[in-house]
């Protein structure tokens, strides 16, 4: 009886090796080094694996040995396969690097406004310096007993103090060098932050009248004087300073045009001795209380105050918060911060040490006692330095990807791209209701404004109109399980190699690697043993 398919009687018949698995293995060379019994372990556990493993490559390989071109075809396709998976993962790769890596979404469900700390609000004036304050500084000085040293008349320390309004305005005026001398004589210590606070205008009488939750309230018990980037201001609800670090801060949880803050502000306009810019009025800054009120940072909202109206500001919050996923990006990747400060002190910082790297010198304007630092204050000395590098200050490096429209930041501008917004944002924004006096036959008064002279003033109201406010949260674009199924899902399709061919190369690698070096191991020790002494 023949019992060979009569398909293959033509075939030549290919016997196998002798396996001999007694301990002399006639005619078959043992190898007896280590380097060789690794590697040919090896061998034998990949020939096993493509022999025995699920990849349907290998597997049609294997039935048509006998055919040489229908080998060539799989491996052809195999390798096929392999370089359009290949390709097909770069691809998905390059996309993903391309996209942003995270996103905001809005949620369905609100947040009330009583969780939320009321935002920060400072009241900046035009006035860099009040001729008041002017006044009465340049008598103390001209009455000072050092003043019998330098000789200076009353209208020459009143000019001089002018002066040193420019180190915030930083032009350059004509200075003299003696009169930091005489100052310094005078205080024991030149303290600029000091100098220009008595020459700012007093709060206590720009704040005429002030309400809180729909009561009558004290001004000093909310406002402060408190110094931000356009010089120093009245400040509600602000904790950037050390001085206020104890303080509660204040929340909300009414609404109404008559429940929130209240401040009726009036200013002299004869009392303007030195400008920052040529108006009358003020500026009303909204920001979070803990972060430092700079204006470039995005998270601060600046709003004129004319005279001779009332101002209603609807105060709207978002607030952001991160999802866990986050936490396994690197902060290059996700590009925020979870721990720290934020943009703000981040870019106050930078125009800090760059201040310090070009003139050797903080402008008081960014809190040079924030922080122990080494180089000093800057005082009218450094005003040609300060000058010729202020416009440096305003610009931010846009990165060397930046076009030709951005050639002059690219060219002067601070480099502070290691900055980075927070992960955690509460964004204050409000929507602003003008009206003026002047429009009007007669004034509505309500608790707040009356019984007092409107005549030059301006009427404030920041309130939330409703309690809930929307909030954000911050998700990775694709979660890392995401990328893991599409390109296994696509790299599976495309190439046949899934999860269960790695396990099989693994184990064909590990155990049966093992299992055959051992094997060979015990061949080269009996070979050793039964080879004949010389």
């Amino acid at each position: 009886m023949r019992t060979v398919d009569p398909e293959l009687w033509f075939r030549k018949l290919k016997r196998p090796g002798i396996q001999v698995t007694r301990r002399m293995r006639f005619g078959q060379r043992v190898d007896t080094g280590l380097e060789a019994r690794v590697r040919h372990s090896l061998r034998d556990a990949l020939s096993e694996f493509w022999t025995n493993c699920s990849l349907a490559s290998a597997k049609y390989y294997n039935i048509d040995q006998h055919q040489k071109w229908a080998r060539f075809k799989h491996v052809f396709l195999l390798l096929l396969s392999l370089a359009l998976g290949w390709s097909l993962m770069t691809h998905n790769h390059k996309a993903y690097d391309a996209r942003p890596p995270l996103t905001v979404s809005r949620q369905p469900h609100y947040t009330t406004v009583g969780v939320h700390l009321f935002p920060a609000v400072a009241l900046c004036s035009n006035s860099i310096i009040s001729k008041a304050a002017l006044h009465n500084y340049s008598t103390y000085l001209y009455t000072h007993p050092k003043n019998k040293q330098y000789g200076y008349r009353k209208s020459e320390i009143e000019h001089n103090l002018l002066d040193w309004g420019a180190l915030l305005t930083l032009v350059l005026p004509p200075l003299d060098v003696n009169f930091n001398k005489f100052l310094a004589d005078v205080e024991h210590h030149l303290n600029v932050t000091d100098i220009m606070l008595r020459l700012s205008g007093n709060c206590s009488e720009i704040l005429q009248r002030c309400s809180w939750r729909g009561e009558m309230t004290d001004c000093d018990s909310l406002f402060a004087t408190r110094l931000t980037a356009l010089g120093f201001c009245c400040v509600f609800n602000s904790r950037y300073q050390a001085i206020d670090h104890h303080r509660e801060p204040f929340m909300l949880d009414l609404i109404g045009q008559d429940y929130g803050l209240g401040v009726v502000v009036k200013e002299t306009r004869d009392d303007f001795a030195y400008v920052r810019r040529p108006a009358y009025g003020m500026e009303l800054l909204l920001f979070q209380g803990e972060e430092f009120p700079l204006l470039e940072s995005g998270d601060v909202r600046m709003f004129p105050v004319p005279r001779n109206a009332s101002l209603f500001f609807n105060i709207r919050t978002f607030s952001q918060y991160p999802a866990e996923d986050i936490l396994y990006y690197p902060e290059e990747r996700r590009g925020c911060r979870l721990e720290g400060g934020g943009m703000s002190w981040c870019l106050a910082q930078c125009r800090r040490d760059t201040a310090a790297a070009l003139c050797g010198c903080v402008p008081f304007t960014l809190q040079p006692q924030a922080q122990p630092h080494e180089a000093p204050t800057c005082t009218v000395n450094e005003l040609n330095c300060l000058n010729k590098h202020r416009e440096k200050f305003m610009y931010l490096f846009p990165g060397e990807e930046a076009g030709p429209e951005l050639s002059q930041e690219m060219q002067d501008a601070m480099d502070c791209s290691h900055c980075m917004v927070q992960c955690t944002r509460h964004k204050h924004s409000a929507s602003v209701s003008y009206s003026f006096y002047s429009a009007k036959s007669r004034i509505f008064r309500n608790f707040l404004t009356q019984n007092l002279s409107l005549e030059n003033s301006t009427t404030i109201r920041l309130f939330y109109s409703v309690l809930h406010q929307a909030w954000y949260k911050v998700e990775p674009q694709s979660r890392w399980y995401e990328l893991f199924v599409k390109q296994g899902t696509q790299w599976v399709v495309v190439t046949g190699i899934s999860m269960l061919t790695y396990s099989e190369l693994m184990y064909h690698l590990t155990i049966r690697w093992l299992h055959h070096f051992r094997r060979r191991t015990r061949l080269a020790n009996t070979a050793l043993l039964l080879a004949p002494s010389r």
